[in-house]
């Protein structure tokens, strides 16, 4: 990542492409601060655009954050977009949060959408959060649906919760939905409860 003006990249601001570094005798809050954008166009096309931010502190309180975009384009349409976050704390009080979003598309049509958040915590209150979904089309009608949450914690109140819903149609009409739900808890109030629905269709039924 190049923090100066990019030959093809219009930055106006650049002040804001300049990292702003404090040592830790600063006062100790703010370690670093990484700003960068980069922009790559090909005969005046926008080939790729690169975004990210980067923060560092010492004090405990913010250990790290990461915050990235980047579009990838060909011939000025959109090819794949990448979305993603990650903060880390050392302070007990969230350990990890990971975010992201990738879209991938051929000729203008989306292929396919992946969403997935994970946060993990250490204070005992929340340990584990999973969430993701996908979707996949073809010719641009949906050819797969997949949906799925999963929960785990460690203060004895939820223990695991999982939820996952499936669709698969072909060429627009659905031909199977599955749907499950597990939840299982160890404070002797709820055990275990599990539920699930499947459905599968033909393509010539009403």
């Amino acid at each position: 990542m190049s923090r100066g003006r990019s030959r093809d990249c219009d930055t106006s601001d650049e002040a804001a492409l300049t990292p702003c570094v404090r040592s830790p005798g600063s006062a100790g809050i703010l370690h670093a601060t990484r700003y960068s954008v980069q922009c790559v166009t090909t005969a005046g096309i926008l080939h790729a655009t690169r975004y990210s931010v980067q923060c560092v502190t010492t004090a405990g309180i913010l250990h790290a954050t990461r915050y990235s975009v980047q579009c990838v384009t060909t011939a000025g349409i959109l090819h794949a977009t990448r979305y993603s976050v990650q903060c880390v704390t050392t302070a007990g009080i969230l350990h990890a949060t990971r975010y992201s979003v990738q879209c991938v598309t051929t000729a203008g049509i989306l292929h396919a959408t992946r969403y997935s958040v994970q946060c993990v915590t250490t204070a005992g209150i929340l340990h584990a959060t999973r969430y993701s979904v996908q979707c996949v089309t073809t010719a641009g009608i949906l050819h797969a649906t997949r949906y799925s949450v999963q929960c785990v914690t460690t203060a004895g109140i939820l223990h695991a919760t999982r939820y996952s819903v499936q669709c698969v149609t072909t060429a627009g009409i659905l031909h199977a939905t599955r749907y499950s739900v597990q939840c299982v808890t160890t404070a002797g109030i709820l055990h275990a409860t599990r539920y699930s629905v499947q459905c599968v269709t033909t393509a010539d039924a009403e």
